[in-house]
């Protein structure tokens, strides 16, 4: 039987180009894969990866749903033993935030209003424990209005992402963040690194058109070059409508942001893959994707199916297609396009490639397994 999701991987990675994880990024995949259980799978797991280098140096991300079953699998984590016998400080502060966000995310408001929680880790031979650190990103939906809610964010959940309560320079820059958001925009996930100072986060800020992402970089003060931003977002625009927008909150002298364009699930995969294909298409002609990683992203969108790889299949997706009467399925898809501004460092792009268990066609179709 199946038991960590490192077993499952071979039905992940089938046939996916080395280009986008390359032995070394296996490797290191592999080892963060052995402490999670086989369940994770169940949820949506995926890889990060730069487009405009040659190196393939992805990295690993692994969300719990905010269900009761992404908290009941957070707690099974834990419980795991996964940091028995760590002894390094910056492992056990990670080990008490995730703690920290596993019991309050039981609790009224949170259990209903904290969003899926996501954690990240660079894949790298260079770990110097098999678990490494994780990036973590959590947050409810909080409306520019809705003051309530921020502060009861900011007082109960942030100080366990952060491991500490947030200080007050963090907290004006935050809320002077959140009070210049445009109408319709909201925070809607904050997020934090291990490699970063205390009291630094990134805070995400959804559904913005790129006109709406300049004028509030504008509002919020930066002393930026706006005319090369604009050159930048000009030939951006025709990609996508609606930009999430990822900020590093405070700067400390580098400014650092993302932009991502999301896939729609309402369209048509044919639809979607076109998409896609014209944005990859538009990175490379600007420099910032790769010829050979625009080919291999296409070529990694696929359906896995359960008879194809019966030895390498969650335990709990096989009995659960019986119930369910469809087949078990991976669907692994382009989830997201970033492109990186850093002051301190040139513009990137990166693609997130998802995997993301679903069900199939009914087993009345044909054979268990037939995709």
């Amino acid at each position: 039987m199946v038991q960590s999701l490192a077993e499952c991987l071979p039905t992940l990675l089938s046939g996916l180009p080395q280009v986008i994880l390359n032995e070394e990024a296996s490797t290191s995949l592999r080892s963060h894969c052995r402490i999670l259980p086989a369940r994770w799978a169940m949820h949506e797991l995926g890889l990060r990866v730069p487009l405009g280098s040659r190196c393939a140096h992805a990295e690993f991300w692994a969300t719990a749903s905010r269900d009761q079953e992404g908290q009941a699998l957070l707690h099974e984590f834990l419980a795991s033993g996964a940091f028995n016998g760590q002894t390094d400080s910056a492992a056990l502060a990670v080990l008490g935030r995730l703690q920290a966000l596993a019991e309050i995310w039981s609790v009224s408001p949170w259990d209903r209003r904290m969003d899926d929680l996501k954690l990240h880790w660079p894949l790298s031979a260079s770990d110097a424990y098999d678990f490494g650190l994780p990036w973590m990103w959590a947050g409810p939906l909080i409306e520019r209005t809705d003051d309530h809610l921020w502060h009861a964010w900011s007082q109960q959940v942030m100080p366990c992402l952060l491991g500490m309560p947030p200080d007050k320079i963090l907290m004006e820059l935050l809320t002077h963040s959140r009070a210049c958001l445009p109408e319709q925009s909201s925070f809607y996930q904050l997020g934090v690194s291990p490699q970063w100072p205390a009291h630094s986060v990134y805070v995400a800020v959804q559904y913005m058109g790129l006109d709406q992402v300049l004028a509030y970089l504008k509002a919020l003060g930066l002393a930026l070059d706006f005319e090369a931003l604009s050159g930048h977002f000009r030939w951006l625009q025709r990609f996508a409508n609606e930009w999430t927008l990822q900020l590093a909150i405070p700067m400390r002298g580098a400014f650092s942001m993302k932009l991502s364009c999301s896939g729609s699930h309402t369209h048509h995969a044919a639809q979607q893959a076109q998409d896609w294909a014209l944005i990859l298409q538009g990175l490379e002609a600007f420099g910032l994707c790769q010829p050979e990683k625009n080919q291999a992203l296409q070529t990694a969108v696929s359906i896995l199916c359960q008879r194809e790889h019966a030895l390498a299949w969650p335990h709990e997706a096989e009995q659960l297609q019986h119930l369910m009467a469809r087949e078990s399925v991976f669907r692994r898809y382009i989830k997201r396009i970033e492109i990186e501004f850093n002051s301190s460092g040139p513009t990137q792009a990166w693609a997130q490639l998802a995997f993301r268990h679903d069900w199939g066609r009914p087993f009345k179709q044909g054979p268990i397994g037939h995709c």
